[in-house]
């Protein structure tokens, strides 16, 4: 079966080559193409930019600063627990601060904590702006789902209420527009 060229343009045009391939040509095509960027890359082999080459010598070069050489050292729940006994009135406990930061690495939007101690003291002052203002104080889940629960609930009442009053003055002005039956029957002879 013989090569057929076709324009690097032409490649991308998916019904094309749909028919070409049900000609029995695409494979030809594609093995061209193939051939094509493996002559190119012989010919002009990747040489590296003197952009690249230097920031590869910069890479190499760098020097860890102190602070960065200093590796994290996850502290153990002995640790936090004892650097606890310094905070008064936490609304947390050094197990939960533990277990909360050891589930997620030990890691802030992403980033490796580099002072566990710091985000300790960042969590109690938290805490300590929530006890000073009640008013701010998230509802636990629970509380939540109950006041949902209780507003849904008052909720159905009003629309019940609204449903019984509406169907009783519905009775109403039909009782109002009622006929009794003699009068129907007077009603009925002088229509007769």
């Amino acid at each position: 079966m013989p090569t057929t060229y076709i324009p690097e343009a032409i490649m991308h045009d998916v019904d094309l080559l749909k028919q070409l391939y049900a000609k029995g040509q695409a494979y030809n095509i594609i093995l061209y193409c193939q051939e094509e960027t493996e002559n190119e890359e012989k010919k002009f082999p990747h040489t590296p930019s003197k952009k690249e080459e230097k920031e590869k010598e910069e890479v190499g070069q760098q020097q860890p600063s102190n602070a960065c050489a200093r590796k994290f050292q996850k502290p153990s729940i002995l640790e936090v627990e004892e650097y606890a006994t310094s905070f008064d009135n936490l609304d947390f406990t050094p197990r939960y601060f533990y277990d909360y930061n050891n589930v997620r690495g030990w890691c802030i939007k992403g980033e490796r904590i580099k002072d566990w101690q710091e985000v300790f003291r960042v969590w109690a002052a938290n805490s300590r702006s929530r006890k000073d203002n009640p008013d701010s104080i998230r509802s636990s889940r629970a509380e939540q789902r109950q006041q949902s629960l209780l507003m849904a609930e008052s909720r159905n009442q009003e629309k019940a209420d609204r449903e019984t009053a509406e169907r009783e003055q519905r009775l109403a002005e039909q009782k109002a527009q009622a006929v009794s039956y003699e009068e129907y029957l007077k009603m009925k002879k002088t229509k007769g």
